[in-house]
């Protein structure tokens, strides 16, 4: 047994020997870990006062900026086996290098070999990755690292292999598996014999790569790469189940997303009564740092029907059925924008019938581009819309080009001056699903010129008075003439007050602090006289449309210019906003909204008014707790006291628990449904959903479903859904479905 002090000279020398590190000696206090100290700090500190200071006679030299030493620290005191020449490390032992960072259970560091040896919940940091494992060795001379049976995570990725041997230039994983989320039986993954981790750019490159969802494999690349920054490789929807008019059928669409800017894609789906259906896919994503952003979507879908039927009136479908659709949005300049839509189908019923997750985001195919350049007070708009289908009827503008002037002031008058002026080729033709449609043309001119002037009397009301011109020339007039130019002027006025009360209203059930009542009564006049002239003359292809919201009463934002009637109408309307702030934090938080609008016409000729009278618009919101929230539009005829229309919407949640949503849906004289949708979560795994829908119109149950979700893993979710249907052809009898929702990737 060493007394302390000729413990302390040993250990000394030893470490100034080797150049190894140490923290303290035997029976000195352990550091703490925020305070590891460096091999020549130790030595220092444990040689005794005596020793002299190694100093030379020798001219200085300039020294070399040396390495920074690695630092050896643990909660326990080090110890010292002076036979096996070890430091050995426990409790929450580190040692960190400039290459490395090793913690573990146990370190050992061997003076004669220079390698450490961690045991015990190994945890290894190098640069952005971190390695798990039991046991590692590292050599301090050589810096590089071996390790068995090892999980590794390289944000977003994640890996696990046999062994791992590496140097600050490269880590190679033999047998490695890599994951794109958390490991999961399920989940897509990479394997392959090795796989190396380089840095600078930080990717992991492998030979020859197997793609797997779970275990098994189902793609080969013989070399891959993948940066921290790339997507995962491949994005996968599938579906399937039974249905009446297709039999058995499965779905599948999967897109190759390696690229950061072009998806690449393939659909491939079977009916068994109907046969297969396939084509490609591209999603793309180009951005630069200039603002020329290109965004789109393109998917295509050809299938040799085995049976067709027949469309909505009865005609017959092609056997070969298609579509084509494609939706575009860039920047081409900081300026100018393009958007463009195609859908391209052989028939109407095309997606209703195979793909009707399409057919329930898009019911009515458009097509159009429009370019759009943004100046510094007005807009110039090239749009074109045009008929690729011949089963629905479209106003095709070919092309429309347009001036719009936002209000701009007139110098310091406070008057405020807006234009447009427009250009329209308009052709509407005959279509198969309204044969007797005219065929019509029109070259349009159009021109309007307003002008406002706010007032603001005190500082809770604004009144504008509005005055504006519109000229419009047909070219192509529908009598003899030929040529036609209406002139049209409206006179009105806008008027808004903002009241606003606050009371110091305290409810811990309803989380109110405070309540704040916002009332903005507005109302709107216009004046339209003759606006019906030249009817008899005028191709019309922009027809009035009633809508479910009040109508529009600018002359200047009318889209129904073809179809303008006599003007003469105020409307008032009630705006309220009852809102609160949550209990702990400032933010203002909306309880009640009603808004009400009611039009009083005194036009004797137009035939949108009920009489004198519009409907009484209603919309109504209440969301007075997190897991309850109301909604209703209604549509009331004052003068005979009818319900024309009433929509409500309600929901009750709790968080992702569970869900109830009742909703109504009542037009006069052409449905009435009533709707129930739950769901409910049992565990992280399973959950359960159903859905009821009543018509009494039909004077039944017309839908019910009755599901079960199970989640996979972290990756999937599998929907389970038995479905019966009543009222329809296709969709109708005993259904089911099973859908399959990828979580991550």
């Amino acid at each position: 047994m060493f007394s302390p002090i000729l413990h302390r000279l040993l250990l000394t020398a030893a470490l100034v020997g080797f150049g190894c590190v140490v923290l303290c000696a035997a029976e000195a206090p352990a550091p703490a870990k925020d305070a590891a100290v460096s091999p020549q700090q130790t030595a220092s500190a444990s040689a005794p006062a005596t020793t002299p200071a190694k100093t030379a006679d020798k001219p200085a030299e300039k020294a070399a900026t040396p390495e920074k030493q690695p630092e050896l620290s643990a909660d326990m005191p080090i110890e010292f086996n002076n036979e096996t020449k070890d430091l050995i490390a426990r409790e929450n032992a580190e040692l960190i290098t400039p290459q490395f960072s090793v913690q573990a259970d146990q370190l050992t560091l061997n003076q004669k070999t220079n390698i450490a040896t961690a045991e015990g919940n190994v945890r290894l940091s190098y640069r952005a990755s971190r390695i798990l494992t039991q046991r590692a060795e590292y050599d301090i001379k050589a810096k590089r690292i071996h390790a068995e049976q090892l999980r590794a995570g390289l944000n977003p990725l994640y890996l696990k292999g046999n062994s791992v041997d590496g140097t600050p230039e490269g880590m190679v994983i033999n047998n490695a598996t890599l994951y794109f989320v958390e490991p999961d039986p399920y989940a897509l993954n990479l394997a392959a014999s090795s796989m190396t981790i380089l840095p600078d750019p930080y990717r992991v490159v492998i030979k020859d790569a197997t793609f797997r969802l779970g275990p098994v494999p189902f793609f080969y690349l013989p070399s891959y790469t993948q940066t921290l920054n790339d997507r995962p490789p491949f994005r996968v929807k599938l579906n399937g189940g039974t249905r009446k008019s297709l039999g058995v059928y499965g779905e599948t669409s999967i897109w190759y997303t390696k690229d950061p800017v072009w998806a690449p894609g393939v659909m491939f789906d079977y009916y068994q009564k109907r046969g297969p259906m396939y084509g490609p896919m591209l999603q793309y994503n180009y951005t630069k740092k200039e603002g020329w952003d290109q965004v789109g979507d393109f998917k295509a879908g050809f299938i040799h029907d085995k049976d067709p039927g027949a469309d909505d009136a009865g005609v017959p479908l092609p056997t070969n059925r298609y579509y084509y659709e494609w939706t575009h949005k860039g920047h081409l300049t900081e300026r100018v924008d393009i958007t463009s839509v195609l859908n391209w189908w052989s028939d109407s019923r095309v997606t209703r019938d195979f793909r009707q997750d399409y057919w329930e985001q898009n019911q009515y195919p458009d097509n159009f581009t429009e370019i759009t350049y943004k100046g510094d007070f007005y807009y110039v708009d090239a749009f074109s819309r045009y008929q690729v289908n011949d089963f629905y009827g479209v106003q095709q503008r070919l092309p429309a080009l347009s001036f719009d002037m936002v209000p701009v002031q007139i110098g310091k008058t406070g008057i405020y001056q807006q234009s447009q002026v427009a250009y329209s080729h308009l052709v509407q033709d005959a279509f198969s699903g309204s044969p007797s449609l005219t065929d019509q043309m029109s070259n349009r001119y159009d021109l309007y010129y307003g002008v406002t002037r706010p007032f603001n009397p005190n500082g809770w009301s604004t009144i504008t008075p509005v005055t504006g011109g519109r000229i419009t020339h047909y070219a192509d007039a529908v009598d003899p003439s030929g040529q036609y130019t209406r002139f049209l002027g409206q006179f009105g006025l806008d008027a808004e007050m903002r009241m606003q009360g606050d009371w110091n209203v305290q409810q811990d059930t309803w989380d109110i602090n405070g309540l704040r009542h916002i009332l903005r009564p507005v109302m709107q006049y216009r004046y339209i006289p003759a606006a019906s002239q030249g009817a008899s003359r005028i191709p019309v292809i922009d027809a009035f449309v009633d809508e479910d919201f009040p109508q529009t009463l600018d002359l200047g934002n009318m889209r129904n210019i073809d179809q303008i009637y006599d003007l003469n109408t105020v409307r008032v309307g009630f705006e309220n906003l009852l809102q609160t702030r949550g209990q702990n934090t400032m933010a203002a938080r909306d309880l009640v909204y009603l808004n009400i609008y009611q039009d009083f016409s005194f036009a004797e000729n137009n035939p949108t008014y009920n009489g004198h009278y519009s409907d009484t618009y209603t919309m109504l919101g209440i969301k007075p707790a997190q897991w309850l929230q109301f909604d209703v539009f209604n549509t009331f005829d004052s003068p005979s006291l009818t319900l024309n229309e009433i929509r409500t919407r309600t929901r009750f949640k709790n968080g992702d628990k569970w869900h109830i949503d009742l909703n109504t849906d009542y037009i006069q004289e052409d449905s009435n449904q009533y709707f129930v949708q739950v769901f409910y979560r049992i565990n992280e795994r399973f959950g359960v959903h159903g859905l009821w829908r009543y018509d009494i119109v039909y004077g039944g149950m017309t839908e019910q479903i009755y599901g079960v979700s199970q989640k996979l893993g972290n990756s999937w979710v599998i929907w389970y859904e038995l479905a019966y249907r009543e009222g329809t052809e296709d969709y109708g009898g005993l259904s089911f479905n099973v859908r399959i929702d990828v979580l991550a990737f």
